[in-house]
């Protein structure tokens, strides 16, 4: 029968559901995290330094979408594609063009913020807005790196990727469990949580080394063609 636990509609079923959960946990987890990271901010800094915090969240969120620049949605767009015209060889050369092209596009993003930040009104905002940068530029490749272990069918590797909210909020738990919760605390969790998790990638299976890979020309125009509207949603999101 069709339905038995041992045919293969059964397992293709299971396996759907599987994936879905892994992108669900990793959905509600990074929620709840955030939510009760702004509950113990509230709880524990005076307003003025709620007010510099949530600013500096606010920045970052701004340059991660900025950043991120909807480049994952992309690849799983067109790998999508490429495996339904049963061609491994292009997702592969897309995958490697997407991440390099992510690298590319940090560079104008962070010159960009450093001259904003020369026109600060305090060395108070120009610090957050330093440290908003670097971690909305650090941040940005999470979401891209999800997504390329999405496209491979690798999804615990995925909901781990997808974890950094999870990371900040043990982190800052820790903070509030010794009475060491501050803005500068909070600001050196949010710098290192990313390069912590960053340094995991090979172990979870990503290989550096695409970052080198030669890529055609073709398939930087493929990218374009298949993303130019994709690109524009980062821009109409706020905070």
């Amino acid at each position: 029968m069709s339905g038995a636990p041992d045919s293969p509609r059964y397992h293709s079923l299971r396996g759907i559901l599987g994936q879905l959960g892994w992108v669900g946990a990793s959905q509600v987890l990074t929620a709840a995290a955030r939510f009760l990271i702004l509950v113990i901010v509230a709880r524990t800094l005076s307003p003025s330094e709620c007010g510099s915090f949530a600013f500096f969240v606010g920045c970052a969120l701004v340059v991660g979408n900025l950043a991120e620049l909807s480049l994952g949605r992309t690849l799983v767009r067109f790998v999508g594609v490429a495996h339904g015209e049963q061609n491994p060889a292009l997702a592969k050369q897309f995958s490697v063009a997407v991440l390099q092209t992510k690298i590319l596009l940090s560079v104008p993003i962070l010159a960009i913020g450093l001259i904003a930040i020369g026109f600060a009104r305090t060395s108070l905002n120009a610090s957050l807005g330093l440290c908003a940068l670097a971690v909305g530029l650090l941040t940005s490749f999470g979401p891209l790196v999800a997504s390329v272990f999405q496209v491979q069918g690798r999804f615990r590797q995925y909901f781990l990727a997808y974890s950094i909210d999870a990371v900040r909020f043990a982190a800052i738990l820790g903070l509030l469990i010794l009475g060491r919760v501050t803005v500068r605390n909070l600001l050196f969790v949010y710098l290192v949580s990313p390069v912590v998790l960053a340094l995991l990638w090979p172990a979870m299976g990503l290989k550096l080394g695409a970052l080198i890979e030669a890529t055609s020309v073709a398939t930087y125009r493929h990218l374009w063609t298949f993303g130019k509207w994709i690109f524009l949603i980062p821009l109409q999101k706020g905070p």
